[in-house]
């Protein structure tokens, strides 16, 4: 603690002829206008994202939660009604996997000119 004391006696004259003191003096009027612009430009509208992003989270997950849950059970209903229609049909092209209904299908094709009465 005497150590502390001696040299904060012999070195504050030397603080006080230091250039320092006066440049921060100087330079206080840019250095708040710089703080205040940081803030106004970069920090505020940083915490504005941050606060957005932290409250809009949860409607983010429910919005996936339902597009991923919607998604699986179009799927299964589709399958579920494929399954379905095939099991209780009697045509046998129903039944028939897609493949060979394709290629009975290529020749078959048929083309009906339908007339507008106006």
């Amino acid at each position: 603690m005497a150590a502390l004391t001696f040299s904060l006696t012999v070195f504050q004259p030397l603080w006080l002829l230091s250039p320092m003191r006066f440049l921060l003096y100087v330079f206080a009027p840019v250095v708040v206008f710089i703080d205040a612009v940081v803030t106004l430009f970069i920090r505020l509208p940083y915490r504005s994202f941050l606060y957005l992003t932290d409250a809009l989270f949860p409607l983010y997950v429910l919005c996936g939660v339902a597009c991923i849950t919607g998604g699986l059970f179009g799927l299964g209903a589709r399958f579920f009604c494929q399954v379905l229609i095939r099991s209780v049909s009697e045509d046998s092209s129903l039944r028939a996997p897609r493949e060979e209904r394709k290629q009975e299908s290529k020749g078959k094709v048929k083309r009906e000119k339908v007339k507008f009465e106006g």
